[in-house]
């Protein structure tokens, strides 16, 4: 994992967990797998789009570029998920992270793991 993962710092820039019919327990046993959010907290991305040329200048005087982003984050959830419970029980997908309960003993069930990031709205 990399050095500025909010996992392996243990701090509280992320937040893990359930959705779908696990969490609003409505699930069918043996029919249904666990979807588990894994959601990035401190992560943020501008938008400059309306800023003037000096605003825009000013801004990225004052800011530097983000050197942990939404992929890194990605990969660091996959990566402790493959410690966890095996790497041949992970798999990456486009949207989701998927661990397969027949290729580790510490499930019952299928989970799909989604790693995010938290955009806030603004409201004008």
């Amino acid at each position: 994992m990399s050095e500025r993962s909010p996992l392996e710092q243990a701090d509280e820039d992320y937040e893990v967990y359930l959705q779908g019919s696990y969490a609003n327990t409505t699930h069918t046993r043996g029919s249904s797998d666990v979807d588990v959010v894994a959601k990035i907290t401190s992560a943020w991305r501008s938008d400059l789009e309306e800023l003037s040329e000096e605003e825009e200048e000013r801004y990225n005087e004052d800011h530097d570029d983000a050197n942990y982003d939404h992929r890194d984050f990605y990969d660091d959830v996959l990566t402790a998920l493959r410690i966890k419970f095996g790497r041949s029980a992970v798999t990456p997908g486009n949207k989701a992270i998927k661990i397969d309960k027949e290729r580790t003993s510490l499930l019952d069930v299928d989970v799909d793991v989604v790693a995010c990031g938290e955009y806030p709205s603004v409201l004008a």
